[in-house]
């Protein structure tokens, strides 16, 4: 939660754990994501514990706590793991960290969440770095109304409700394309065309799936891989793409 560990040999074997934060105040969460930057810095984002608000839920009033908090850092290394600089993406809280990827520029975009209240639910945003990580920057994303704002709103009230846990990835024209876990029975989808900065076409996607997370990954061959829960009916039956 602390510290990095590197290997030189694909993973067969690994050095001695480094400190990440010697001064302290940063403990990385299992809620974390990795990129290398065309340059080679190693970034990390992940939420920090040591940020982290005693409440989250109200049950009676139905409601996030006052104040509840869990912040989003990076962190970032420039020679291979050795040392490592922090920087705070975002304040408030962020439930999940699970995308993070090395824009076709070569800016870095991470996707995460956030809360919004009247009535309390989960919201989706983005965060863009063109210098590997030490500043971050919110996007725009323009909803399916066209309007703008600095995240993604499908409604909906609860503790897991609303758009939350994106994951995102660089499609082979260079466009970033967004998927949102939701409770709609269906990913939404976004996409950007400039390297995440902003980001429209926002939209229920062809993808049923249940209220679970997925996970996009490029491939070595080129392929897109999509991990995800398929949406299961009362008869037991799924639905296969």
């Amino acid at each position: 939660k602390q510290s990095a560990f590197v290997s030189r040999d694909d993973g067969k074997t690994w050095a001695a754990p480094v400190p990440m934060f010697p001064a302290g105040g940063a403990t990385v969460s299992k809620e974390r994501a990795v990129a290398v930057t065309k340059g080679g810095t190693v970034v990390v984002a992940f939420l920090n514990l040591d940020t982290r608000s005693p409440g989250y839920w109200n049950a009676k009033a139905a409601d996030f706590v006052p104040g509840v908090r869990l912040d989003v850092w990076a962190a970032r290394s420039a020679d291979g793991g050795k040392t490592w600089a922090t920087a705070v993406v975002q304040t408030g809280y962020s439930g999940a960290v699970r995308g993070l990827v090395s824009a076709a520029d070569g800016g870095l975009v991470l996707v995460t969440q956030d809360v919004a209240r009247n009535p309390a639910r989960h919201v989706t945003t983005a965060y863009r770095s063109t210098d590997d990580g030490k500043t971050w920057a919110r996007a725009e994303c323009r909803g399916a109304d066209g309007k703008a704002r600095p995240f993604f709103d499908v409604g909906g009230h609860g503790h897991h409700d609303g758009a939350i846990e994106p994951t995102v990835e660089v499609l082979k024209d260079g466009r970033l394309w967004m998927l949102i876990r939701t409770p709609t029975g269906r990913f939404w989808e976004a996409t950007s065309a400039d390297h995440g900065a902003t980001w429209g076409g926002f939209q229920e996607s062809a993808i049923p799936a249940s209220s679970a997370p997925g996970m996009l990954k490029r491939l070595a061959d080129g392929s897109l891989l999509l991990v995800w829960n398929r949406l299961i009916f009362p008869n037991g039956r799924s639905i296969v793409l």
